[in-house]
């Protein structure tokens, strides 16, 4: 997350707000000086120029505040998919190994039938079932395998790792 773009450029806006809310902050005094009396009086009453650079900086610090908001957004919009990845790989390699579970006994069946029919007590019919179960097992385990890559690219993408 932290080299994502969105992260980088939140983290840049933060960190050029708090430079500029020092800078401002340090020159607030400045609205002191003047040779108005006018605007000396309500420098002093609370209007002014002081009220205008302190609105100034009370708004950038809001601006501030809403960076940091967003910043824990997108942590929270990351730690989320991560998690519902990670849901959805650990959901479809279960799925994957009982399919596997499936296929060896199938497989098993199979040549038990074969050595029946090989015995004259199994017809070729059977032995065509269970090829064709498990050819369908087969491509229930490959259509899984290729979703958890999937899954498994999608993490490598979101954490950054190649």
């Amino acid at each position: 997350m932290e080299n994502s773009n969105e992260f980088l450029v939140l983290k840049e806006q933060e960190k050029l707000g708090d430079q500029l809310l020092k800078n401002q902050s340090a020159k607030a005094w400045t609205a002191w000086i003047t040779t108005d009396p006018i605007s000396l009086v309500q420098n002093v009453f609370g209007g002014g120029r002081k009220q205008d650079i302190q609105l100034a900086l009370a708004q950038l610090e809001v601006e501030l505040t809403k960076l940091k908001a967003q910043q824990a957004n997108l942590v929270d919009s990351y730690a989320e998919s991560i998690l519902l990845f990670l849901s959805e790989y650990s959901r479809l390699e279960s799925k994957k190994g009982k399919l596997q579970r499936q296929f060896r006994i199938k497989n098993t069946q199979m040549t038990i039938t074969r050595i029946e029919y090989l015995q004259g007590g199994s017809s070729h019919s059977e032995i065509a079932r269970f090829r064709e179960k498990l050819g369908t097992l087969s491509e229930e385990i490959d259509s899984l395998t290729e979703q958890s890559k999937k899954i498994i690219l999608e993490l490598q993408k979101l954490v950054g790792i190649t």
